[in-house]
């Protein structure tokens, strides 16, 4: 069995979703969760953002920037709208704002006989990609190198009366007046949420945001330094510190685990005695190992 576990031939698929590992099934938040959802069935077609129910599948792209800018300056705005760009247009051109030069043929993901760009794998509302409509107050609120008159937590916009930028989600570090006018910003954060609505989209969409983690992982701007996350990072993590803490302290578990079987099954009276059994329990754990 050993032999045959660890060659690696048997195909397992492990749970390393951390939501479903680590809350209970029947948690009254799920349920309530899912009875909404049968009453209310997301549409992917018309997110609203801040309705989600559940952990949705997108990635987060954080610029902090660096010394003598600040989320409201001209610059990081430039940035963050390039950045979008990126994601959103896939017309084979190239983007050059703030000397920052970006190919935007870059990302598509070709699954099941069909290529897949942003625009198809978004959430939606009204035909256009739910999730960083803020940048349209640039051209509005623009004064000098900077940004002026940006309110919090919420905006109006000025040309429609009827649409909020929820201001809260994408900047921290806000400090306001007493009228709620943002006077100083410490980070801007960007969201790119996806659809996974099925396995095929989820799957595309989960393709996609890999690509785009990587590359932006290497991206180096002017005026900000960048920050991603991506719906696999809490998974990764969660494995990464499995695999250091036996990395780290492996020699320390050996010897604990030998300990504890020895004793457990050490007595001095030699008919409870079972030193046979500790040997075991060791080879066990031994094959365990290799067969992993």
């Amino acid at each position: 069995m050993t032999l045959l576990m660890g060659s690696g031939l048997q195909q397992f698929n492990y749970a390393s979703n951390v939501f479903y590992l680590f809350v209970p099934v029947t948690a009254q938040s799920i349920e309530d969760a899912h009875t909404i959802a049968t009453l209310f069935p997301p549409n992917s077609s018309r997110h609203v953002q801040g309705s989600e129910l559940g952990r949705l599948e997108l990635m987060e792209i954080i610029l902090i920037p660096k010394e003598g800018f600040s989320a409201l300056s001209e610059g990081v705005w430039q940035e963050a709208q390039s950045i979008v760009d990126i994601v959103g247009e896939f017309q084979g051109k190239t983007i050059e704002d703030s000397k920052v030069v970006f190919q935007t043929n870059l990302f598509s993901v070709y699954l099941e006989g069909h290529s897949y760009f942003y625009k198809d794998l978004c959430l939606k509302f009204a035909d256009q990609c739910v999730g960083n409509s803020f940048l349209s107050l640039y051209s509005h609120l623009k004064n000098g190198s900077s940004i002026s008159n940006l309110k919090y937590p919420l905006m109006m916009d000025p040309e429609h009366e009827h649409l909020f930028h929820p201001i809260m989600f994408h900047f921290g570090g806000v400090d306001t007046d007493n009228r709620g006018t943002v006077t100083e910003a410490g980070a801007m954060k960007l969201m790119f949420m996806v659809d996974d609505s099925s396995d095929l989209m989820r799957k595309a969409s989960l393709m996609f945001l890999g690509a785009l983690h990587t590359y932006f992982s290497n991206v180096q701007l002017n005026t900000t330094t960048i920050t991603v996350f991506s719906p696999t990072d809490v998974e990764k993590e969660l494995i990464n510190n499995i695999q250091t803490a036996f990395q780290n302290n492996g020699s320390i578990i050996i010897i604990i685990i030998c300990a504890f079987t020895l004793y457990s099954c050490m007595r001095t009276d030699w008919v409870r005695s079972k030193p046979l059994m500790g040997v075991v329990g060791l080879l066990c754990i031994l094959l365990a190992a290799l067969s992993g």
